[in-house]
């Protein structure tokens, strides 16, 4: 346990610990509407100072945030209202940790704007709030007799705070995936024979290191490795331009593909270029999970598509 909360009141205080194991942390559900489970364990103790009093735990409610970079904080969800019932009276002992799974409904908005902006691991901070009744005899000043039955004291709200992180892997296997976010539906894409084809395989060689990358959550390293993957497909716009600053998809293909096809292929394959190249230039600028999903995918299927229509021209 690693966590003590105190919650003062006249005669004593309350003392409950609490800890959240963060790989045990996960998500389940559909896309639309996963939730979140934290493993909760909480440890009461008895009131102290106060021989007469007891307690009932009844309520826990609360939020989780996530840190970002630069300080930020962005709320995930809101703790879905958890009976705990749990009476610990004055003679009690501490006892042992009580496991008390709460949970929480993700927006699908809210993990893609975390993924923007993650670079590694996550830190959650978990702002619970209990519920408790304290029950007693009646102070001395009234004069109670001891036939007399206790009666409620007060009514508290006792705030408990921690701060699980989540590695990166843990995120991914064990919040992202089941989650299904950044699920993007594959294809079937006919490449052909791509060690017959020097430029394709080269591309596609970039395109498995994407693959790769995604998979352990370096969604930028992904996204530009897409960049990487279209090198070969673009020639100078004006081969008398020093600084070859424009660059279009290779001209001897306008006659081959046409040029409607020729032009929104270009246009597509420019976009991609200078979207993937942003993280290199702006410290601040990140892919999400989909995002490169989405971009790894694309990217196939029109490089896979002009291959098969350069091909059969032969060109």
């Amino acid at each position: 346990m690693n966590l003590t909360s105190f919650n003062h009141y006249p005669g004593g205080y309350i003392v409950v610990e609490g800890d959240i194991d963060p790989m045990q942390i996960r998500a389940i559900g559909s896309a639309n509407s996963p939730v979140l489970t934290l493993p909760l364990k909480l440890l009461y103790r008895p009131p102290s100072d106060q021989s007469s009093t007891d307690l009932i735990f009844t309520l826990l409610t609360g939020a989780v945030h996530v840190a970002l970079p630069e300080g930020d904080r962005i709320r995930l969800g809101i703790i879905d209202p958890t009976p705990i019932n749990r009476f610990v009276g004055a003679t009690a002992s501490a006892g042992i940790p009580e496991p008390r799974d709460i949970t929480m409904t993700l927006d699908p908005r809210i993990l893609d704007a975390i993924e923007r902006k993650r670079v590694k691991d996550v830190q959650l901070y978990a702002e619970l709030q209990m519920s408790v009744l304290v029950w007693g005899q009646a102070p001395p000043y009234m004069k109670p007799k001891p036939t007399d039955s206790p009666r409620l004291g007060q009514s508290l709200t006792l705030s408990v705070s921690l701060a699980p992180v989540i590695s990166q892997s843990a995120w991914i296997e064990n919040v992202l995936k089941p989650s299904k976010h950044g699920e993007v539906r594959l294809i079937e894409i006919p490449f052909g024979q791509i060690s017959t084809t020097p430029l394709l395989f080269k591309s596609m060689s970039a395109l498995e290191k994407a693959e790769r990358f995604l998979k352990t959550g370096d969604y930028d390293e992904a996204a530009g490795l897409c960049r990487v993957a279209l090198e070969g497909y673009f020639v100078a716009d004006d081969p008398a331009d020093p600084a070859n600053k424009k660059q279009v998809l290779k001209k001897e293909w306008r006659k081959t593909l046409g040029e409607a096809t020729y032009g929104w292929l270009n246009t597509i394959l420019r976009s991609i270029k200078a979207d993937t190249n942003a993280p290199h230039h702006h410290p601040s600028a990140h892919f999400s999970r989909m995002d490169a999903q989405m971009l790894i995918t694309i990217t196939a299927v029109v490089l896979s598509y002009i291959e098969r229509q350069v091909r059969t021209s032969h060109v």
